[in-house]
Formats: C-alpha cells, sequence, structure tokens
C-alpha cells in the first residue's frame, strides 16, 4: 500500500506532482488519513546525470525530497514511490525502499510497486533466498529472469504472477527503463482486486509535460474528485490490465 509517481516532463511541472506526493503520504485522503511513513525512493535522469535515492525516512519527513528537483534542471524523466509496508514484508532499511534495480539484456530498469504479491510463488524461479527481501523486490529479479528484451520480461513476469495466483492486493507498477542509446522511458501498469479509488492509476498529458500517479495524487493536483471523477481536461485513467508507457 504506497504511492506512485512517474513523470515525463519539466522540473517546474513535475515539482507540482511531488509536492502532491508528498502531501498524500503524509495523510492520505483515500486510505482514510493514513501514512505512507515506511521510506521513499526516486530514481531521475536528468539531461547530463542520472541519479538514485532509498531511504527509510518517511518522504514527508526528509527535507531531501522536497529539494531534488532544482530549478535550474529544465527537464526530468523518472519515477518516485512513498512506502507504507504490507504486513510482514521487511522494513526500516535503505535496501527495502523502492525502486530495484536489474539489468534486463541491455538495459538498465529500476522498478517500483504498489500492493502485496505472494513473494513465496516467485522464489523458485528468482533462485534467492526471499525471507529477507520485501516482495517488490522479488518481484524486480523476477521480472529480470523471464527474457532478455524488457517488454517481453516485464509483461511475462505480470502474466506469470496471475498463472501462479500469486496477486493479493493490487500489482500497480511505474517503471525506468534506460536504454545503452540513452533513451527514457516510463512505463506504467494497473492491476488490482480489492479498494479501486486507492489502486486507481491516472494519466496526465499536456503540451509535452507527462505524468502518471496513484488516485491520492491526483486528488491533491485537483485532477479528480474525492470519488475519483476526473475534473481535469489533460488528465485520464490509466487502462487496466494493459502495460502503458509515457
Amino acid at each position: 500500500m504506497c504511492r506512485l509517481l512517474g513523470v515525463d516532463a519539466d522540473t517546474e511541472t513535475a515539482k507540482g506532482f511531488l509536492d502532491a506526493l508528498i502531501s498524500a503520504s503524509r495523510n492520505d485522503p483515500f486510505n482514510n488519513g493514513k501514512s505512507h511513513a515506511d521510506g521513499w525512493g526516486a530514481a531521475l535522469c536528468f539531461k547530463d546525470e542520472y541519479f538514485t535515492v532509498r531511504s527509510s525516512q518517511a518522504i514527508f519527513s526528509d527535507s531531501n525530497a522536497s529539494s531534488l528537483l532544482r530549478p535550474a534542471k529544465e527537464r526530468v524523466t523518472g519515477i518516485f514511490h512513498a512506502r507504507k509496508a504490507a504486513k510482514g514484508e521487511p522494513a526500516g532499511a535503505p535496501f527495502d525502499s523502492h525502486p530495484f534495480a536489474v539489468s534486463i539484456g541491455e538495459d538498465i530498469v529500476y522498478l517500483a510497486h504498489n500492493g502485496h504479491i505472494d513473494k513465496r510463488k516467485l522464489q523458485s524461479e528468482v533462485g534467492l533466498d526471499v525471507s529477507k527481501m520485501n516482495d517488490s523486490e522479488v518481484f524486480a529479479h523476477f521480472v529480470a529472469r523471464q527474457a532478455q528484451d524488457f517488454e517481453e520480461a516485464l509483461q511475462t513476469g505480470i502474466e506469470m504472477v496471475h498463472e501462479y495466483h500469486a496477486l493479493y492486493s493490487a500489482l500497480n507498477l511505474v517503471v525506468l527503463r534506460i536504454d545503452r542509446e540513452g533513451g527514457l522511458h516510463v512505463y506504467y501498469y494497473n492491476d488490482f482486486k480489492e479498494k479501486e479509488l486507492y489502486y486507481r492509476l491516472f494519466l496526465y498529458n499536456s503540451n509535452g509535460q507527462k505524468a502518471v500517479m496513484s488516485s491520492s495524487v491526483a486528488f491533491i493536483s485537483g485532477l479528480i474528485d474525492g470519488k475519483g471523477k476526473i475534473v481535469d481536461k489533460n488528465t485520464s485513467l490509466c487502462d487496466l490490465g494493459k502495460l502503458g508507457k509515457l
């Protein structure tokens, strides 16, 4: 039960959505005001700089979070994650925070997940002791073992979660792919079994400013109302069960 944000936008637009993510993580209007305080992380690409951060602090308590998008950097492509750990999953250390990095073929991939899956059903293919890993990290390694082509690997990994009946609540994803030619790509996937308003993902696309975000981030940004109805002309719902790309 986490909050997600993916952006391909100028830093001013991205900073507005980041501020909304921080606010939603402090007091989530679609989760009875509960906070997402079990760590946060980001993988961000600027013109001449790529960097990641994974922190055990709550995103709303960490001053570094709000200062990530400096005005001097004109455009950013990347993903953010604020974590509320699922029951029984490891938490409390930076390595428990998303996003998780894997290599798929020649691509560098950063994956962040909202929801809960049964990591034990993926263990045999991952070939690792999953007892000290959270379910999302296990899924990232699981995906990386499916194929050398990024989209094929991610799509196969998603399908296998369903085939193995490993989905507990949701498999919502934002994924940053960096290819060796310098291409930067943000993918998303929206799939859940419960709490539709909470787990829905929304897209924003206006004059080249693009973002994908959790519902409470969209609400605080003024894109939807308290019932999930879209009130902004540049906003749309993510297709359920379909891999998308900003």
